[in-house]
């Protein structure tokens, strides 16, 4: 009998039912490889978000369903504690790692699952060190770019210092038994963390995407203009679809738009998605006099995201990991940076546009000639989604998994 623990941080369990990512969880039974799959979110619970949960208390199980639970981490352990935000912070991190020590003893778990180095990668660690557990962790960036690009940690609140920060990440690549890497540019990274090649598996985003994505846009449903844009006039829209985030450089597809608006009247930006820059970017938007044609969406729900593909003109990239993928099978023309796995999936002029990373007028001028063309557009489209089917089948990606799963099992009948 195979069972899993997987801690990850990507989506809380209220963002999950709310936004319809029904599919992130299924998929982590492998089709059927797992019998009983326990989920862990560190932080599952937070203050100021809307949920029935408080954010203070020890952590709760939610049931999925018979085979599936999930483990809701609290932002703290004690409300009274609330103005100790590191030491209440870390009361609860104790808790949490607490419960799932004795989930994995009980249950007698021989394999976690971690979804980056960083946030609950130590987690995973820590408790695959006190229970034996095999720990598979996921690498789903290349933080020493992204660090060298920022000057900065990637979470400065809780490691102050990048050297620190880079120790964890190591001991936690290091140590892992198996290291699942999506591109090339991450294997090295992986590598140079102490990742050796009998370690590494790659699995890409395949299998992670909704399969409604799958569907041809010629065959999916097609939402009214104005349900998905309101009262705005139509337009042909640019779409930057992902997190509002620094890291994700999605100012620089603002102000490639800003370039453009000044002469091409029929245009709009429509971000999908959410984050810490969206307030920032909506005091420029109404600064730069251009809130009727920019459209904030928010993170919508699968179902929406994947009938309103069509209505997008241009998906604008500058960095994107799972997006990059739905807009791909969505037969979408792209403009993208040269940046992490997007060379990877874009033939620069036959599926998609590539242009040099920080280059914001060469990103806008990729822009206005899939504008400007409609051959291309629909020619970029069509061999990115035949790119996208190639290089991210869902099958395949899925078998991908199970051999490095394979190989954590083997290792644990070995130890016995």
């Amino acid at each position: 009998m195979r069972n899993l623990l997987f801690i990850d941080s990507s989506y809380t369990y209220r963002r999950l039912e709310q936004n319809g990512l029904d599919h992130v969880l299924a998929v982590r039974f492998l089709d059927g490889y797992f019998d009983t799959v326990w989920s862990a979110h560190p932080l599952d619970t937070q203050p100021n978000v809307a949920d029935d949960v408080s954010p203070w208390g020890k952590p709760i199980w939610a049931e999925i369903s018979e085979k599936h639970k999930f483990l809701r981490g609290r932002w703290g352990r004690f409300a009274f504690l609330r103005w100790a935000k590191q030491i209440n912070g870390a009361w609860a991190l104790i808790s949490f790692s607490a419960e799932l020590v004795r989930l994995v003893r009980r249950e007698k778990i021989n394999v976690i699952r971690v979804g980056d180095p960083l946030l609950t990668g130590p987690i995973g660690l820590a408790i695959s060190l006190v229970t034996g557990a095999r720990l598979v962790v996921r690498i789903n960036s290349n933080t020493d770019e992204l660090r060298k690009e920022t000057e900065a940690c990637m979470h400065p609140s809780i490691f102050r210092w990048r050297w620190v920060e880079e120790l964890v990440e190591k001991l936690v690549i290091s140590r892992s038994r198996v290291v699942l890497v999506p591109t090339r540019d991450y294997e090295i990274f992986a590598r140079s963390k102490g990742a050796s090649s009998k370690q590494i598996f790659f699995t890409n985003f395949g299998n992670l995407i909704d399969p409604r994505h799958l569907l041809h846009p010629s065959k999916r449903p097609q939402l009214r203009y104005q349900r998905l844009f309101g009262e705005i006039p139509e337009r042909r829209w640019i779409a930057h679809i992902g997190r509002l985030h620094e890291v994700k450089r999605v100012e620089e597809a603002y102000d490639a738009f800003v370039l453009l608006s000044r002469s091409i009247d029929d245009i709009g930006l429509c971000f999908v998605g959410d984050g810490p820059l969206r307030d920032k970017l909506e005091r420029r938007v109404f600064a730069d006099d251009l809130s009727h044609r920019v459209r904030f969406m928010g993170n919508i729900d699968q179902e929406t995201l994947w009938q309103s593909m069509p209505f997008f003109s241009v998906i604008v990239s500058p960095r994107t990991g799972r997006a990059l993928a739905e807009a791909a099978f969505g037969a979408r023309p792209i403009v993208a940076y040269d940046l992490d796995w997007q060379g990877e999936l874009l033939e620069s002029g036959k599926s998609g546009l590539l242009v040099p990373a920080g280059d914001i007028a060469a990103m806008a001028g990729g822009i206005s000639r899939i504008l400007a063309d409609d051959h291309l557009a629909k020619d970029l489209g069509t061999n990115v989604r035949k790119r996208a089917f190639k290089m991210l089948s869902p099958q395949l990606q899925s078998a991908a998994e199970m051999r490095a799963y394979d190989q954590a099992f083997e290792e644990v009948a070995e130890a016995r």
